[in-house]
């Protein structure tokens, strides 16, 4: 029966909590929507869709500290929920 894994991988994937950090914006492209950003901890780079940014009004530019939420990704990490920190 196809139904009893399935509900043994929904299960599994509510236990998956994102991790809370922070970083530097190492490549942003405002044109295709998608960057990349380095955190302490994390080997490689996280992914940031711009779907995922929550600061209104103003594109990630290289070097902007930012605070988001790490998940798995198919390839690497990735960052939800990102927000810019001002002054940071």
């Amino acid at each position: 029966m196809w139904l009893a894994p399935l509900m043994r991988l929904l299960r599994n994937l509510k236990r998956v909590r994102a991790m809370e950090a922070t970083g530097k914006v190492e490549y942003y492209d405002v044109d295709r929507g998608f960057g990349f950003v380095s955190c302490a901890g994390i080997e490689g780079t996280v992914f940031v869709h711009a779907s995922n940014v929550r600061t209104e009004g103003t594109a990630l530019q290289v070097g902007d500290t930012v605070a988001f939420d790490i998940v798995p990704g198919d390839r690497r990490p990735v960052g939800k929920r990102v927000t810019l920190i001002y002054g940071g």
